[in-house]
């Protein structure tokens, strides 16, 4: 890795670290933290296609496997947000703009990031998806029982039976679902997201003719 890299990485992941403590400290109420964190996750898959796309314009024959996984991780992390908004993450006006704001910012931030360090880009996302799926970790735990007893709402048996929508292979269908159930799936998309995130960023090319690694196949 070039010094350069190592030193940008490493005020990533200082600005990250800080911010989500502070997200942390803000947001007691576990659908409202959701609800920003889903919000923020979703952006960067948006921003790398954006450049990909920007790539393809212009000849530069980005690598399709590339577009299209991070078409997938786009789709997975939309349905976790549209999950925390039906349960209420996005019932405060200030929480919606503040979500969205931070996103707008968070956009132009990544499309910058990745179109001149890539591999930089990747290891932030890879920071944010760990940190996610830390939190979902604890709150599991923190929650079992209550969320085991709470039914799941229609977006959450649309995402958990789809093969469209989760990182894993989907169960067989049943009438029986509840949070924890769907709280565990969405944990799991995103160690996996963090994984792949991992991969990424040891890319020596966004090109289709040197796709760099091996990506994780789905489950």
């Amino acid at each position: 890795m070039h010094t350069l890299t190592k030193i940008i990485n490493s005020i990533l992941k200082i600005i990250v670290n800080i911010t989500l403590f502070l997200l942390d400290l803000i947001y007691k109420n576990g659908y409202r933290r959701f609800f920003v964190l889903e919000t923020i996750a979703r952006i960067p898959y948006i921003s790398y296609l954006s450049v990909l796309h920007l790539y393809q314009s212009i000849g530069r024959h980005p690598s399709y496997e590339l577009m299209n996984m991070h078409f997938h991780q786009s789709v997975n992390e939309e349905y976790h947000l549209l999950i925390m908004e039906e349960l209420g993450g996005n019932d405060l006006w200030i929480n919606r703009f503040f979500a969205r704001s931070l996103g707008v910012f968070y956009f132009w931030t990544n499309c910058a990031l990745y179109l001149f360090f890539p591999n930089s880009g990747y290891y932030l996302m890879e920071v944010v998806e760990s940190h996610a799926a830390d939190t979902y970790t604890s709150f599991l735990h923190d929650h079992e029982t209550v969320l085991k007893q709470t039914n799941a709402t229609k977006i959450c048996h649309d995402y958990f039976f789809s093969t469209h929508t989760r990182m894993t292979s989907p169960p067989e269908k049943t009438e029986s679902l509840n949070l924890y159930q769907v709280f565990e799936s969405i944990r799991n998309d995103e160690v996996l997201h963090s994984k792949e995130m991992q991969n990424c960023s040891t890319f020596t090319s966004l090109s289709s003719k040197n796709p760099g690694v091996e990506l994780i196949k789905k489950p």
